[in-house]
């Protein structure tokens, strides 16, 4: 917790969240309406949700049982009912993760289509249904169209009302293919990825919106990974010799990177990546937005990274 000099102070067991638990993300968002923040976090298998109890201490209120491989958490009020929803993404599914090694990896999962693979984990949208002192949320995932194309290797997720209907649509970014961009309809959802052309098929990482030339229409940049090698070698001529067009198109595209997508008043995308100078972030995993010089023009930060060396070299 920040102090007033800059300072900050360990406090996690004094509000009660010093939990064990394998965690991977977490939301301080104000779930009851109450104006403080609450505490969601994702950890392997589900999710925790707390209360803050008059900003001394959190109290854990639901323990939700979600996929194994959880990987991240976003909040948006997608029905439109005056509270904050929350949808935990997944990458690997649960029989893959309790059947992995530490030797193999999960990247040695059985038949797995690595440019376009559809076994991974489940993700799950949980309605709020806060009532006073009764704490509830009800897994709506099947009931609100978003199963449709739900098993592919997610790892990150992020709303934004990107056709200016006036209510929070979803795009899901995912690893070993193709990304969903789910519209919302009423409370209900479709994905148009395909229809779209937001179907940005790479190592999806991370995905964040923006209207970064201004026009009053959300555009997305999504996270993958870059690679001179892959650059250079999947584009000569005796790569995947016996694939098909689009196959190696598909595999091409794996080494490209970062990707910028435009969008317009026809709700439809279109990938300015390269036009835009934006792919090449090395191997990322997330991006954010921000002006940082302050000239009205929003800017992109990306994280990356990868360890190579065998051994530990005292770099972290």
């Amino acid at each position: 917790m920040q102090n007033s000099d800059g300072t900050a102070d360990e406090v996690s067991a004094a509000w009660g969240i010093d939990w064990l638990q394998n965690s991977r993300s977490s939301l301080l968002i104000d779930l009851d309406n109450d104006g403080d923040q609450d505490l969601v976090v994702g950890f392997l298998g589900g999710v925790l949700i707390a209360s803050n109890e008059d900003e001394s201490r959190f109290r854990l209120r639901s323990v939700i049982q979600t996929s194994e491989d959880t990987t991240s958490l976003s909040a948006a009020d997608f029905d439109q009912d005056g509270d904050l929803d929350i949808y935990a993404a997944a990458d690997y599914a649960d029989d893959v993760v309790f059947s992995m090694d530490e030797v193999s990896g999960p990247g040695a999962a059985q038949n797995l289509v690595y440019h376009d693979a559809n076994i991974g984990g489940r993700n799950t949208l949980l309605r709020n249904d806060i009532d006073r002192d009764v704490w509830s949320f009800v897994d709506v995932t099947d009931a609100v169209g978003l199963d449709t194309n739900n098993s592919r290797y997610s790892l990150a997720s992020a709303w934004e009302d990107y056709d200016n209907d006036g209510d929070q649509d979803l795009y899901v970014a995912n690893d070993y293919g193709r990304d969903n961009l789910y519209r919302n309809d009423g409370g209900r959802f479709k994905d148009v990825g395909d229809l779209a052309g937001a179907e940005d098929a790479a190592s999806g990482m991370s995905v964040a919106w923006s209207d970064f030339n201004r026009d009053g229409w959300m555009d997305a940049y999504v996270a993958n990974m870059w690679s001179s090698a892959g650059n250079r070698i999947t584009f000569q001529p005796k790569f995947k010799a016996n694939s098909s067009d689009e196959v190696k198109h598909r595999l091409q595209r794996f080494a490209r990177g970062n990707t910028l997508l435009e969008n317009s008043e026809d709700h439809k995308f279109v990938d300015v990546s390269a036009k835009s100078g934006v792919e090449m972030g090395r191997w990322a995993w997330s991006s954010q937005w921000a002006d940082l010089n302050n000239d009205g023009w929003e800017d992109i930060l990306i994280a990356n990274g990868y360890l190579t060396g065998v051994a530990s070299t005292g770099d972290l």
